[in-house]
């Protein structure tokens, strides 16, 4: 359903049908300045994100423009080095930021009507102040997640990421309803709120692309920082490769210890490597199966090489 109607390099900009339809509607209420300026805005916004993404070496190979605003997709971002996925995440806020300072400053020398320079102003600050909340996929839930994948497992912060995004979204919709009660006006805050639990329940990645993503991070880490320190797990033999994949150690590499399930014996051992290429295959192989699966590859290896 999506139109493509441009490529910037290697990003391809698309279109959501329904947005042609929500701007359509907002010129035919007579919101048409707002609307010019809001989606102007968002178009800097997000383009801020990708050209500083470029600069870093990653550019974005999509650009989508939805009725709820415009998402930024790329194929690698949590497979960059967090010195560099900072600044990508934080160029479209200090985006909207300069823009809202500029608005002032062309509206005070009276460069622009008073009305373009408040619409400008308006749109670039609730992109500030909403993008920032600390929800996926907005740019403050993006900057957490990156922080929280330092310091805690991929499973435990995509967990965190969800609670945090559904508890954001319920607040969106009971603000936007008091308002509404009290005051009036829109539901836009409510549309929003509704799309961040969406967005917190579905998530944004099949799981085990998390997973591959977060290993690549890791190896790449490991490869430019030389020595690295080494974390002991201990596995019950009954544990699956996918359970075992979220016991991964941040910034450690992680060797895992089998033990039998009764007896606390030390099965076996298995590396990291071993574990995330059986569970690409089979998520479902339990550890104590695991051992004998690479004890058998070992010994055919052999016997080819003999």
């Amino acid at each position: 359903m999506r139109i493509r109607i441009a490529a910037i390099g290697k990003t391809a900009v698309m279109v959501h049908p329904a947005t042609l339809v929500t701007v359509g509607a907002s010129l035919f209420s007579g919101q048409g300045l707002f609307t010019g300026c809001a989606v102007a805005s968002v178009l800097l916004h997000e383009g801020a994100h990708a050209i500083v993404a470029a600069l870093m070496g990653h550019p974005p190979s999509e650009m989508e423009l939805t009725p709820l605003g415009a998402l930024m997709r790329m194929d690698d971002e949590t497979a960059m080095p967090l010195v560099k996925r900072i600044p990508v995440i934080l160029a479209g806020p200090v985006m909207s930021l300069l823009i809202a300072f500029l608005s002032v400053l062309i509206s005070r020398w009276e460069a622009f009507p008073l009305e373009v320079g408040r619409a400008l102003f308006l749109s670039n600050l609730a992109l500030v102040l909403v993008n920032l909340l600390p929800a996926l996929p907005l740019d403050g839930g993006r900057l957490l997640m990156a922080l929280l994948g330092r310091i805690i497992s991929p499973k435990a912060a995509a967990k965190t990421m969800k609670v945090l995004g559904t508890i954001i979204g319920l607040i969106c919709i009971g603000v936007n309803l008091w308002w509404l009660m009290r005051i009036g006006g829109g539901i836009s805050l409510a549309c929003a709120g509704c799309f961040l639990i969406y967005s917190a329940s579905g998530g944004t990645a099949p799981r085990a692309l998390i997973l591959l993503r977060e290993y690549m991070a890791r190896k790449d880490r490991f490869s430019c920082s030389g020595p690295v320190s080494c974390a002991l797990v201990a596995v019950n033999e009954t544990q699956t490769a996918l359970d075992m994949m979220h016991r991964l150690k941040p910034g450690k590499y992680t060797i895992f210890l089998i033990l039998q399930q009764l007896t606390a014996k030390i099965l076996g051992v298995l590396d990291e490597a071993s574990v995330v290429s059986i569970c690409l295959d089979q998520p479902g192989m339990c550890a104590r199966e695991m051992i004998g699966f690479i004890q058998k590859k070992e010994s055919q290896k052999g016997s080819d090489s003999g």
